[in-house]
């Protein structure tokens, strides 16, 4: 699995006009709630046969050398609470009950458990390229 930027950019190799992007490595953090996708860039693809080594990649300041996703999405409840609305002649407070709904983030490992991690990982890199770079700009390969 890979991404290919087919527009110009620039990286501290040079410039190219067919980077090559892959994840070469994640890591899941509990704790975090997220989960961070290292990744490489290459002036260009692979012929058969050839494999790219250590300290053979370049980078990209757009890009960032890692792709982090959190896994809290923003739900929306209804919770009933209660208020002082005034006081009685005793000074007993007076109370109302009251229902809003509020948005606060929940843990949601949907998406990543419902394909393989690679795959969760390479969409996500795609939506970033696609908005730096343009829709038609990134392929996969």
């Amino acid at each position: 699995m890979a991404l290919k930027i087919t527009t110009q950019i620039g990286t501290d190799r040079g410039i190219t006009n067919e980077a090559y992007i892959r994840i070469s490595d994640y890591q899941i953090s509990k704790m975090a709630a997220s989960a961070t996708f290292r990744i490489e860039i290459y002036q260009s693809q692979p012929t058969e046969g050839e494999t790219y080594g250590f300290g053979t990649s370049a980078r990209n300041q757009q890009i960032g050398d890692a792709l982090s996703v959190s896994f809290m999405k923003p739900v929306e409840k209804t919770v009933t609470s209660t208020r002082i609305t005034g006081y009685t002649e005793t000074q007993e407070p007076i109370e109302e009950s009251f229902t809003e709904t509020i948005t606060v983030p929940e843990l949601d490992l949907s998406d990543a458990e419902a394909t393989n991690i690679f795959a969760f990982g390479y969409a996500k890199l795609k939506t970033k390229l696609q908005e730096l770079f343009g829709a038609g700009n990134v392929v996969d390969c």
